[in-house]
């Protein structure tokens, strides 16, 4: 009989086109012809592409192994492992400040600085101190700066609620992590509670369709794709 719900149901995607992966299912009863996951673009012809395919099998077995090691390295050393996963986010975000406090106060300190030196000119212009030509130039300068800090504040803010937001997402996947004690097996519910999209690359073709096994990107919940492990 056919199975009603995929394991990996709503979870697959090409690595290339980005569509969704599919699975077809066997309607041998032998099972000759595995279950696998195929891309829809490259199956349906909506969009080029090429021929993605891996077994559920093998998908399961891939799986299975990354949720594990995972998982035991986050909870053989949690500190050192928030630590790596939250630096690989921030570099993913291209947050360049370490100390983004700092840089906001330099910032607004700046801000309010030129302000002054602004209006002070204004004064002296209006009092006859400096000339027209003198007072356009300088305050062109004056403003051209304060758009520059202003422009630079936003983006230092905007890295603060990036990294509000890495520390939630990383607190996010310890949560899931905390509900398990082992993992044994790959089961629907601790999949989707770990992983957020898996993407399959093409496969090489030099093999044999039967010993192809493509490479596999896991997306965790949260956190994304962990390379250092």
């Amino acid at each position: 009989p056919i199975k009603e719900k995929a394991l990996f149901s709503e979870l697959v995607f090409c690595y290339d086109c980005k569509s969704r992966m599919h699975i077809m299912r066997s309607r041998n009863y032998k099972e000759t012809k595995p279950d696998c996951y195929v891309c829809a673009s490259y199956r349906k012809r909506i969009k080029e592409c090429t021929s993605h395919y891996i077994r559920e099998s093998t998908l399961s077995d891939i799986a299975l192994k990354k949720i594990k090691s995972v998982f035991a390295e986050a909870n053989t050393d949690p500190v050192s492992f928030k630590r790596r996963i939250t630096k690989v986010l921030l570099q993913q975000s291209e947050i360049e400040h370490s100390n983004i406090q700092n840089a906001i106060c330099n910032a607004e300190n700046e801000i309010k600085e030129l302000e002054r030196v602004l209006q002070n000119l204004y004064i002296d212009k209006v009092n006859g101190n400096v000339t027209q030509e003198v007072f356009s130039n300088l305050s062109s300068s004056i403003s051209s700066q304060l758009k520059e800090q202003r422009s630079f504040l936003i983006e230092l803010n905007k890295q603060v609620q990036e990294r509000r937001k890495i520390t939630e997402d990383v607190n996010r996947f310890f949560t899931v992590v905390e509900k398990y004690n082992e993992i044994n097996e790959l089961t629907f519910d601790l999949l989707h509670d770990f992983v957020d999209r898996i993407e399959v690359h093409e496969s090489d073709k030099s093999q044999s369709r039967k010993n192809r096994i493509p490479e596999v990107d896991i997306h965790f919940v949260g956190v994304g794709l962990i390379t250092f492990i």
